[in-house]
């Protein structure tokens, strides 16, 4: 016998190397079978049974997990065959949870005998919803619920976007040494909502792809809204089937989220008010901030509510805590004035305060008829105050301009566009004129 391979069940499979052979052991019976070659060296072609086939020293069998098929390397015939079909607990679905709220799927239990390979977590199904590979740690009983929704991307208290899932791990013992690796699935339906998602503020998520999205971790126990402060991990994306999973390494289990990675961190922060007011040709800014040492905040403005720029800083001394801070912004720009606040804490800790808008004028706004887009007419409703020349523009999703038009508006207004030139993608739209920038709305081209 020469090599041994693992499917998702437990199975394993020998390379019966001399009795010219693929045996298979049943990990619920413990029985062993024959399931290529017949015993006899040589080669007698392909698309065979393979319990037909021929075989000359079968070594190194691999069972490959995602497309659910039996890899030999065949030495002596010189080949690499492959078995198609016939085998179960591979290519399992991904969990979608109930849609309604936590769903509690059926515990595992991780000790000697599995705690250094791949634990898959199933519902009842059978659907899969996360792995673990405990690296030696015996976790002991493992229990896990899952939540997920239907509908627009949830959003935190600072309109950044997350994913319609969370998922909660908790097991009898935490991590006794060193860290465990956890495989956390997602549902490509999820990740395409989270793709073309636009806050409350008009900002997209940010998110082009499954490359873009991260792991947040917090201390929650299963909600439909976090509520706890949920720091980034290091996530590893992978393909699974037509969906995606994020691997992270952790010392501890509890809460994990999805969003942006880039985002220092997402759900509740330490500013207990942040509010904003017309003062003259001025904006007055005033904030509490919630904390318990010294705090450097950092007063940040956009005029398209993504792109940010410092224009101001104030430090709170520890005294100073829960005080109420002002700054005025007298370089007002024209049109909208997005502003939020950026909070270090001396253990190197940053955060954001929810975005506010201020504006002189009513900006003019967009809505699209038809999303995704399959048949290369891109349709929007437009509202305008005024008749006005306007400019729409075309984006990417790096922001790179692909077409602008031009076009008269006034009040509401339906308009169509040709993009029989734009491949299939992710792409965003805004209107530019007199009143300023519109909202910003990401649209699928089919």
């Amino acid at each position: 016998p020469a090599y041994l391979s693992f499917d998702r069940a437990g199975n394993m499979y020998i390379g019966d190397a001399n009795n010219y052979r693929v045996r298979k052991i049943e990990s619920s019976t413990g029985l062993i079978r024959t399931i290529a070659g017949t015993g006899t060296m040589g080669y007698n072609g392909d698309g065979i049974a393979p319990t037909l086939a021929w075989l000359n020293q079968p070594y190194y069998p691999y069972f490959n997990k995602n497309d659910c098929s039996l890899y030999i390397v065949d030495t002596y015939n010189h080949r690499i065959r492959k078995i198609t079909g016939g085998f179960t607990d591979c290519n399992r679905a991904v969990a979608p949870g109930n849609k309604i709220a936590c769903q509690t799927l059926p515990a595992i239990t991780i000790d000697n005998s599995n705690n250094n390979s791949w634990v898959p977590i199933y519902d009842t199904a059978g659907r899969i919803a996360a792995e673990i590979n405990a690296n030696g740690n015996n976790l002991g009983t493992v229990n896990t619920s899952l939540y997920t929704k239907t509908g627009a991307c949830r959003e935190d208290p600072s309109y950044r976007l997350y994913l319609n899932r969370n998922i909660t791990i908790t097991p009898q013992n935490q991590p006794a040494s060193g860290n465990v690796s956890v495989r956390l699935y997602l549902l490509k339906s999820e990740l395409d909502s989270l793709k073309t998602a636009v806050n409350s503020q008009s900002q997209p998520s940010g998110v082009a792809s499954i490359n873009e999205v991260g792991v947040f971790k917090n201390n929650d126990n299963c909600i439909t809204v976090g509520g706890n402060d949920a720091l980034p991990l290091v996530a590893v994306p992978g393909a699974y089937n037509t969906d995606y999973y994020l691997q992270v390494s952790i010392n501890s289990f509890s809460s994990f989220y999805f969003a942006n990675k880039v985002l220092p961190a997402i759900l509740p922060l330490k500013i207990k008010s942040f509010t904003g007011s017309y003062a003259g040709n001025t904006h007055a800014l005033t904030w509490k901030v919630d904390c318990a040492d010294r705090v450097i905040v950092s007063v940040e403005r956009s005029a398209d509510g993504i792109h940010f720029n410092k224009i101001g800083n104030i430090i709170a001394e520890k005294q100073d805590c829960n005080k109420a801070f002002y700054f005025i912004d007298d370089r007002i720009l024209t049109g909208n004035n997005y502003y939020r606040l950026r909070i270090e804490e001396l253990n190197g800790i940053i955060s954001y305060s929810t975005v506010i808008l201020l504006n002189r004028k009513n900006p003019t706004s967009i809505n699209l008829l038809n999303n995704p887009i399959m048949n290369n007419k891109l349709d929007i409703n437009i509202s305008c105050s005024i008749a006005e020349m306007l400019e729409l523009v075309c984006t990417d999703v790096a922001g790179r301009v692909l077409f602008h038009n031009q076009l008269n508006s006034t009040g509401n207004s339906r308009q169509s566009f040709d993009i029989v030139n734009l491949a299939n993608g992710i792409y965003w739209i805004y209107i530019i004129g007199k009143v300023g920038k519109s909202n910003t709305i990401g649209f699928v081209k089919q």
